[in-house]
């Protein structure tokens, strides 16, 4: 995922969780992830990537649905301020 940063932002982290629900007509199984990116002051992307890809528990589900919660920690009791959208990374 990157998320463009609008400048004068603070330093600190952005914690992202990333859930993906997979239902089938039989189930619903739901499998997660979560990481950080440090922001340092002054980048305009940051990017987040999980150390291993999350997939959905079932690849033929009828639905899969992620959802993505971003969390930010700052050092310095500053803000972070979006210059954008985030956007979702995917390999083919």
């Amino acid at each position: 995922m990157t998320v463009p940063i609008a400048d004068g932002s603070g330093r600190g982290r952005l914690h992202a969780k990333f859930v993906i629900d997979s239902v089938t007509t039989e189930a619903m199984r739901s499998s997660s992830a979560a990481t950080f990116a440090s922001v340092n002051g002054g980048e305009a992307v940051v990017t987040i990537k999980l150390d291993q890809p999350l997939a959905p528990t079932f690849v033929d589900a009828a639905t899969n649905n992620c959802d993505i919660s971003l969390v930010w920690e700052s050092d310095e009791n500053g803000l972070l301020e979006l210059a954008g959208d985030p956007e979702l990374i995917t390999d083919p």
